[in-house]
């Protein structure tokens, strides 16, 4: 019954409408005098509407369903570089590292610079025969034997109290000394002078003998 009296209030609503819009000089003035509050709620259908005529504003959101997914578009154009942030607080220290595996040796290094000569030992030395006699000296003046079988004096060009005095046995001849010792002592006032001593083992006891001998004085 309600679906008749609304069809019929249709077809007489828009007569009238087509009849106004006739009198008033066409669609100008339908446009311009009918507004949706000349309309009943809910009293258009699909028929009174124009096919692609309503936009997506004329729907309430979410009853436009939404559509396939688009194709990828062409990537744009990098933006331009931003400023560098703040520096970040520094981390906490890490744990130490195990030790690494030991290494292959280096090069030899390149030679170091030849040093400087040292000084000789000693410059002060004699060789000195049974009679007294030098073979080979430096820096002794002379060889006394006055003071009897066995002892003699060298004198040095130099003073040598506070030097320390080197003897051995010598033999001219191309032999050992065997069983010889030599000794040396200084005297209480000579400066320059030492005094040595050649003895032989002789049994039990060493005895006063003349004999060729070596000595080298260190200041």
């Amino acid at each position: 019954m309600f679906a008749k009296v609304l069809i019929h209030f249709r077809q007489q609503y828009l007569g009238a409408l087509a009849l106004f819009v006739v009198l008033g000089g066409g669609t100008s003035y339908a446009a311009a005098v009918v507004t949706g509050k000349n309309v009943k709620d809910n009293s258009l259908t699909t028929k009174d509407i124009q096919d692609s005529s309503l936009l997506t504003q004329d729907f309430r959101a979410g009853q436009l369903p939404a559509g396939p997914p688009g194709a990828t578009g062409a990537q744009g154009v990098p933006g331009v570089k931003g400023d560098n942030g703040a520096p970040g607080t520094p981390g906490s220290p890490g744990l130490p590292g195990a030790p690494g595996a030991k290494g292959d040796n280096g090069a030899p290094g390149a030679p170091g610079s030849p040093g400087l000569t040292g000084a000789p030992a000693t410059k002060l030395f004699a060789i000195v025969r049974v009679d007294g006699t030098l073979a080979a000296s430096s820096g002794v003046a002379s060889v006394s034997t006055s003071a009897g079988t066995g002892l003699y004096t060298p004198t040095f060009d130099r003073d040598v109290a506070q030097c320390a005095a080197v003897t051995t046995p010598g033999v001219m001849n191309g032999g050992f000394a065997g069983n010889r010792i030599v000794s040396a002592s200084r005297g209480s006032t000579a400066t320059r002078s030492i005094n040595v001593r050649t003895q032989r083992f002789a049994g039990t006891d060493f005895i006063d003998e003349s004999s060729d001998f070596n000595i080298a004085v260190f200041c």
